[in-house]
């Protein structure tokens, strides 16, 4: 230490003091802001400043820079990238030569290019975790930094709460085209965000269609395969595009990606207006090695040539998604474990799903324990509620809270629900515990924008429900332990939220009503939607988070098949008396209101 204090100096480096570790964590904090306003000033965002300070922009900004960090080129990238430029810039006839970077043109491009620019539709497929998605986003990096004036609207499915719903593609590609062309003000962009969300979705369509004909413009939508159901469209009417029109506007161009073995490829490449584009597969073992050196933590670190062709052997080596994994485990992993031995039972697993149920074992046994595990340092405590998934440990219950939750789950909420599951007193989760197995699980548990942790990879969200949720030391494997697992969860998270009702906030009606439709609890679902500080929020705040309007008509649509009536219980909310007469007033000003909203 005194070496180290000697070179600082040494070196004319600013020397400050501190008397403690809080004065040193604000000493570092204060250095971190200064960094982060150098590089990221407020005062220097242009164009769409509106969209571009909205919550849901910096998800999906957060989201690509992400995927760029994890890609690695390779020689046929590039014929990719060169396929990507060319399909963009059949779009941008009307844009003067000289504002664009055209690249040089290769065999595979001259092959197809006359082809791509009659069709309106790429669509980039493949198998999950062969790094579409990454591939994508770093395109879209290197191709908006030469052509910045080309209009160009990502959408990243996974990136925020919201964005596995179409009507939030719809939403954002219509704001960013109006914005762009119009240069709409904040103001207006609020407004014109509250009345797309409230269209039936036909119509939204329809304006997002009149918004693709604005000007020459590329969409792109990442993980097409994700997309769920909608106010109005089953999870299998949206994947089928029935509602997308054939073909787009003339100057309107969209990317895709998806699965091949999910429905939206079949619907897709049905279409005569698209093309179909394959992302190949790593078969340069140079090319692997590199993506395991990736995600090593340590600088010019080398895995050993031994640990390098044992993982290379294995056939899911060719899946980047793989190796990133093994990748992440090497990180990691040393400090608990020998690595040799690890790698060996890694390599043997079949598909990425088992090698998920093999580090999230390894994860369980390495930082974990149990609710009523025993020993020197431990002691058995008696549970207010009994975890659903048996004995397995606090890393069990943490992956399946997060991928339970809708939105995400901050640290201090999960700390908080950890004790409710009974890690309290000697068993309590430390920061320190929490730090370690955050350090393991970097790669694939993020934090948004925002503070709320989520999964990065749909394969770790399926690992989750084929190797968490249908698994239990004492009941039977199958969909009744599936379902009383996972409802168990989701009565847990509405215990959670329920507690922080009293302070009505976005986070709260996001993710309540949704865990008791989820828990089929429809007499405590009723009664919420009914409260009279529920509505007053509802009413408040639906032009500035229109998800809740649209989560609203769902809500109450359900309860209509269960017997709840909307209009009986507004009725009778009507005839309440309350002490103060001017708020009652206001009150039944903007229930009637709403009730008209809903009606």
């Amino acid at each position: 230490m005194k070496e180290l204090k000697t070179r600082i100096i040494n070196n004319c480096l600013p020397v400050r003091f501190f008397r403690n570790l809080q004065e040193l964590g604000d000493l570092v904090i204060k250095d971190w802001r200064s960094v982060i306003e150098k590089l990221y000033p407020q005062d220097t965002v242009s164009g769409c400043s509106g969209l571009k300070r909205s919550h849901e922009h910096a998800c999906h900004e957060a989201w690509a820079e992400t995927l760029c960090r994890r890609f690695v080129p390779w020689d046929q990238s590039r014929q990719l990238f060169q396929t990507l430029d060319k399909f963009a810039f059949s779009t941008t006839s009307v844009v003067k030569s000289h504002d664009l970077v055209v690249p040089e043109r290769t065999s595979e491009v001259e092959r197809t290019s006359k082809n791509q620019e009659e069709k309106s539709i790429l669509l980039l497929c493949g198998a999950r975790g062969c790094g579409k998605s990454s591939l994508v986003a770093s395109w879209l990096q290197d191709f908006t930094k030469k052509n910045p004036r080309v209009v160009v609207v990502p959408f990243y499915v996974g990136a925020s709460s919201t964005s596995t719903d179409v009507r939030s593609f719809l939403r954002h590609c219509t704001l960013y085209l109006r914005c762009a062309y119009y240069g709409m003000e904040v103001g207006w962009m609020e407004k014109s965000e509250g009345a797309i969300e409230s269209l039936p979705f036909p119509q939204a369509v329809q304006v997002f269609i009149a918004a693709a004909g604005l000007g020459p413009c590329v969409l792109v939508l990442d993980g097409l395969d994700e997309l769920d159901r909608t106010l109005g469209l089953s999870s299998h009417e949206v994947k089928d595009l029935q509602w997308l029109p054939c073909p787009l506007p003339a100057q309107c161009k969209l990317i895709l990606t998806t699965t091949v073995s999910d429905l939206s490829y079949k619907s897709i490449s049905c279409r005569q207006d698209a093309h179909v584009l394959r992302c190949p597969s790593q078969l340069d073992q140079d090319v692997r090695g590199r993506i395991c050196l990736k995600h090593l933590a340590m600088p010019y670190k080398e895995i050993p040539k031994s640990l390098q062709e044992s993982s290379m052997a294995n056939k899911q080596s060719l899946s980047p998604s793989f190796l990133s994994l093994v990748g992440s485990e090497l990180q990691t992993c040393r400090v608990v474990r020998d690595e040799e031995e690890l790698l060996e039972e890694y390599v043997e697993a079949h598909s990425i799903q088992e090698l998920w149920a093999l580090v999230i074992k390894r994860w369980t046994q390495d930082y974990s324990w149990g609710v009523e595990e025993t020993s020197t340092n431990k002691r058995t405590v008696s549970l207010s509620c009994e975890p659903p998934t048996g004995q397995q440990g606090w890393v069990w219950d943490v992956l399946c809270l997060i991928r339970l939750s809708r939105c995400g789950l901050r640290e201090e909420e999960i700390l908080s629900l950890l004790e409710t599951l009974g890690y309290c007193g000697s068993l309590r989760v430390l920061p320190l515990d929490w730090a370690v197995f955050r350090s393991a699980a970097g790669h694939w548990i993020q934090e948004r924008p925002g503070g709320l942790l989520c999964f990065t990879h749909q394969s770790l969200c399926q690992a989750v429900d084929l190797h968490l949720l249908t698994f239990s030391q004492e009941n039977p494997i199958g969909p009744k332990t599936f379902n009383s697992n996972k409802m168990a969860f989701h009565r847990i998270l509405a215990q959670f939220f329920q507690q922080q009702q009293r302070t009505p906030c976005k986070r709260v009606f996001l993710e309540l009503p949704w865990h008791l439709e989820q828990s089929q609890s429809w007499g405590d679902l009723y009664t919420f939607l009914s409260d009279h500080g529920s509505i007053d929020f509802f009413c408040r705040n639906s032009k500035q988070f229109p998800q809740l309007k649209t989560d609203l008509h769902r809500y109450w649509r359900l309860l209509a098949k269960k017997g709840y009536d909307p209009l009986v219980s507004f009725q009778s909310l009507l005839g309440q008396k309350t002490e103060d007469c001017t708020s009652e007033s206001e009150g039944r000003k903007s229930t009637i209101t709403f009730i008209g909203r809903v009606k």
